[in-house]
Parts: C-alpha cells; sequence; structure tokens
C-alpha cells in the first residue's frame, strides 16, 4: 500500500514538475512579449518626440508663417531654405514589422503619422530645391509666379501644422495617455 501511494506521489509530482516548467516558460514568454511592447511603443514615441523636438528648435512652423508673409507682402518668389534628410523614420522603418504586435488602432494611427511627416518632409525638400533651380517642372512653376510659391508653402504650412498636431496625439496614444 505504501509502495503505491509513493508511485502514485512520485507520478503527480513528475506532472507538477512538468507542468510547472512549461508554464514558467509560457509565462516568461508572455512576459517578454510583453516587454517587447512596451519598448517597441516607448521607441516609437521617442522618434516622433524627437520630431516636434527638432521641428519646434528649428521653428520651422514659425519660418513657414514668415516666409508666407514675406510672399504676400512683396508678391515675390521666396523659398523655405530648409532641407530635411530621412533621418525622421528609422525606428518606425526598423520595426515596422512589429507593429501588429501593437493593439488595435495603435499601429494604423502609428502608420498614419509616419507617412503624413514623410510627406511634409518631402514637400519641404521639394521647396528646397526649387529654392536652388532644380525641381523640375514644379520647382520651374513655383519659381515663375509668386502666388503659386505662396501657395506652396501655404499649402506646406497647414499640412505641417495639422500632422503637428496628430504627432502629439500619437505620442500620447503610444504612451497610454
Amino acid at each position: 500500500m505504501w509502495e503505491s501511494n509513493n508511485l502514485a506521489g512520485v507520478v503527480v509530482g513528475g506532472f507538477l514538475g512538468i507542468a510547472g516548467a512549461i508554464s514558467s516558460g509560457v509565462l516568461f514568454q508572455i512576459w517578454q512579449d510583453r516587454q517587447k511592447r512596451i519598448n517597441l511603443r516607448s521607441a516609437l514615441a521617442g522618434e516622433l518626440r524627437a520630431i516636434l523636438t527638432v521641428v519646434d528648435e528649428r521653428r520651422v512652423l514659425p519660418a513657414l508663417e514668415n516666409i508666407i508673409d514675406h510672399i504676400k507682402m512683396h508678391q515675390t518668389v521666396l523659398f523655405f531654405p530648409v532641407w530635411l534628410g530621412d533621418m525622421h523614420s528609422l525606428v518606425f522603418r526598423q520595426n515596422a514589422d512589429k507593429l501588429g504586435s501593437l493593439p488595435a488602432p495603435l499601429p494604423e494611427r502609428v502608420v498614419a503619422v509616419h507617412y503624413r511627416i514623410g510627406s511634409v518632409a518631402l514637400e519641404l525638400q521639394m521647396l528646397f530645391e526649387a529654392s536652388q533651380g532644380r525641381g523640375g517642372w514644379l520647382g520651374e512653376q513655383w519659381r515663375s509666379s509668386w502666388q503659386r510659391c505662396l501657395q506652396q508653402h501655404e499649402q506646406v504650412f497647414t499640412l505641417a501644422d495639422e500632422v503637428r498636431g496628430l504627432t502629439a496625439e500619437v505620442i500620447n496614444e503610444l504612451e497610454g495617455v
């Protein structure tokens, strides 16, 4: 009788040991996945915050407003002289394949804000190229007419201002605020 109880205890203990090992592995994986999501959210929020900081420190929106005012006042062509590289989406591009680990609709919002930021960067780059005598047909159109030049700067300002607000919202969503 004692041997069968002992054997049952060993069998039950073995099953409990196996279950414990499996569950601790599963729990560790759950914890690790959660940490990765937290780190991803933090990295994406950090990148967006850095973009806003650069925009504020370089006074991009007030500078655009000044260019617009100057064009209106003097009815002359003038361009926003800022060159932007493509570093504004490095974290996003390197982690785009991990966005699916975030809860919906956060991945969609992150993608949307990065594409909108990219659009502003492209528009500013096009204005810069037009100021350098490049930019093809569009650049020539902006250089030949102060009204077209004004219209393009106003369009870029409106887009940049909207994107600034959207970026702040997405940062808050990433941080769970």
